[in-house]
């Protein structure tokens, strides 16, 4: 089903979706994940050792999970080419792209290449850390009107594109990056406090036995406060 999905399945409609047209994404993740460590285990178990055989495979079952991945993100390409074209681009706005990543990541995981060190470029990892408010406020860019009344494909990808990064960056100095230091002094404080206690309790209490008594009572306290 979760392979299916990620190969077959088009979003037809990004900004209002039921729950079933992500789970395949989350699910795929999930699994990719457990595979990795699965794999994982398995070589350090067995001290599997890649030959330049395994990595030329591996090198090819990623070259063509980019360039399909590629041929999805830009509505056809490889696929045209191969008589198997993608539904029309009207109808739908986000691609089947979550199996490719997975098993793309997985790859990447297990045996680094280019890839990874192109990923690792400073504008890609920044990209990265304001990428959650990319993810939370480029709707709001998409749907502005002068933006969605744009009829020149290349203006209006350029327009959005740029406009999201201010507004992200803005959001994420502005309100993203102060919340994490602010969680950090705070988890920083809580850390003081639930040290104090203990150390209080254990000044009160001579025998050792008590130990855990004093971990659970210095919670405690620090919850009721």
């Amino acid at each position: 089903w979760v392979i299916h999905e990620g190969l077959y399945t088009t979003r037809d409609n990004f900004y209002r979706q039921p729950l079933s047209k992500h789970l395949p994404t989350f699910v795929a993740g999930s699994m990719a994940a457990v595979i990795l460590l699965k794999l994982e285990a398995w070589i350090k178990a067995t001290g599997f050792k890649f030959r330049p055989l395994h990595i030329v495979a591996l090198r090819i079952v990623e070259a063509v999970l980019i360039a399909a991945y590629l041929s999805v993100v830009f509505r056809g390409l490889f696929f045209n080419w191969l008589g198997m074209p993608l539904p029309p681009a009207t109808k739908y706005f986000m691609p089947f792209t979550s199996v490719k990543l997975s098993l793309l990541i997985v790859i990447e995981m297990i045996q680094p290449s280019t890839v990874s060190q192109i990923f690792e470029w400073v504008v890609l990892r920044y990209m990265g850390k304001i990428s959650f408010s990319v993810y939370l406020l480029h709707v709001f860019v998409i749907f502005t009107p002068p933006i969605k009344q744009m009829t020149n494909y290349y203006d209006k990808t350029f327009a959005v594109f740029g406009l999201v990064i201010l507004l992200a960056t803005t959001s994420y100095y502005l309100v993203e990056y102060p919340s994490q230091l602010f969680a950090q002094r705070l988890s920083r404080v809580f850390n003081q406090l639930v040290s104090h206690e203990y150390e209080k309790c254990q000044s009160d209490t001579d025998d050792s036995d008590d130990s855990d008594t004093c971990t659970t009572k210095s919670s405690v306290s620090l919850l009721v406060r």
